[in-house]
């Protein structure tokens, strides 16, 4: 299982590791590091919803890796390092306007008639 990388500090161990492996990127910024991770060999690795440069997108296409933006059309953090909590799925949740966002009435058992 390939190393999977969370944090800046984690990012700069990395770097600075020679004998470093592929890694997965979670969700990091890296366009502060584009200079140091242009003499970096991204083969094999995979950043999931982090931000880079052109030059960062160019090079890891260029080296195999895989790079997987964000999505504005979902309404969840796909790349999420942590599980979701009861709370944190149900936040904001209404049952009712979501019954009637579907075409049910407020009872919530349909408007068909039959």
């Amino acid at each position: 299982m390939a190393l999977e990388i969370v944090d800046v500090a984690g990012l700069e161990v990395w770097i600075a590791d020679p004998a470093r492996t592929p890694a997965v990127f979670v969700d990091l910024d890296l366009r502060t590091h584009e200079a140091i991770l242009s003499a970096v060999a991204l083969n094999n690795c995979v950043i999931l919803g982090g931000t880079v440069t052109p030059a960062i997108a160019s090079q890891a296409a260029a080296q195999g890796a895989t790079v997987l933006g964000r999505r504005a059309d979902v309404p969840f953090d796909m790349y999420r390092p942590d599980v979701y909590t009861v709370a944190g799925i149900y936040a904001g949740f209404d049952p009712f306007f979501d019954g009637l966002a579907r075409g049910m009435g407020s009872s919530g058992i349909g408007d068909c008639q039959g």
